[in-house]
């Protein structure tokens, strides 16, 4: 799945020119396409960069195995810092109440998507449990 919206790679060939190949192997190749956007990115990002600073930030993420743009944090970092697990999370995705994405195995989040979890309140019956235990 590509990440990098097409107006900056069209802004990317402008550049770079000699980029283009790996531009038309991205479209072509959707099911490369995370080695081929973290090519992009490399050898973007050797030289001056022509983009804006968001831009230019967000392609510096796909660099580093990252989805493209958003502050997106990994399901498992995103786990540590809700308190829901794995599943909770991918089920929230598949459902569609959280943006996320998988890219490569990975599954991302934005984390502004999400809010911690607030631990369960007991019930009566267990209240009531607490308070009878002997002493």
């Amino acid at each position: 799945m590509q990440t990098i919206p097409d107006a900056v790679l069209d802004l990317i060939v402008q550049h770079r020119p000699h980029m283009t190949q790996m531009i038309a192997n991205l479209r072509a190749y959707p099911d490369q396409s995370r080695q081929i956007e973290k090519a992009i990115a490399q050898a973007y990002l050797a030289g001056e960069s022509h983009l804006s600073a968001p831009d230019t930030w967000h392609l510096s993420q796909v660099y580093y195995g990252g989805p493209w743009g958003g502050d997106w944090i990994t399901l498992a970092r995103a786990a540590e810092e809700t308190g829901y697990n794995h599943g909770t999370l991918r089920r929230m995705i598949n459902d569609g109440k959280i943006s996320g994405v998988k890219y490569g195995k990975t599954h991302y989040v934005r984390r502004g998507a999400l809010s911690t979890r607030e631990p369960p309140e007991r019930s009566g019956s267990d209240a009531d449990c607490r308070d009878a235990s002997p002493r």
